[in-house]
């Protein structure tokens, strides 16, 4: 996990380091020696939430790398579980269609983590994109380059 942020206090990154690994707000809070509804107020602070949010991500991201330093592992132990005779044949059909449902699904742009930054910026794009539309009626093309000119954005008539 990153440093400390210099503007939580020890216990708060010590409950904001239990929350982030899963625990609840009430046994991060009696681990701390306070009280839940302090933890509470913690979580209405934009200090403290972005510093969970951050915590959070690294968290995620520390299992991912995890699980992923195992998937060939577990493939080879899968293939064998499928190709092994002796396999009963329940596990075998439980391996088969995990593994089909997990190929199945197709990946989303939601499946990966993002630090909390992106999605900030992402949020405040949309938003600025959205003051920025054109109003209805306006015909006008939009400019690629700032340096065009008008005359290079109107389309030319014909021959």
């Amino acid at each position: 996990m990153s440093s400390p942020s210099p503007v939580l206090t020890a216990v708060q990154e010590h409950v904001l380091a239990h929350i982030a690994n899963g625990a609840t707000q009430t046994a991060a809070a009696a681990s701390a020696g306070v009280y839940r509804n302090t933890v509470r107020n913690w979580l209405n602070s934009r200090a403290f939430c972005q510093a969970l949010a951050q915590a959070q991500y690294e968290n995620a991201c520390f299992w991912h790398d995890q699980t992923k330093a195992l998937a060939q592992t577990a493939m080879e132990a899968l293939h064998a579980l499928l190709t092994n005779p002796d396999t009963r044949d329940t596990v075998r059909l439980k391996a088969a269609l995990a593994i089909l449902d997990r190929v199945s699904r197709t990946p989303s742009y939601d499946d990966v983590p993002a630090p909390p930054q992106i999605h900030r910026n992402l949020h405040n794009l949309a938003q600025a994109s959205a003051e920025t539309e054109p109003a209805p009626g306006d015909d006008t093309p939009p400019m690629h380059n700032p340096a065009q000119s008008e005359s290079e954005l109107t389309p030319s008539p014909g021959p």
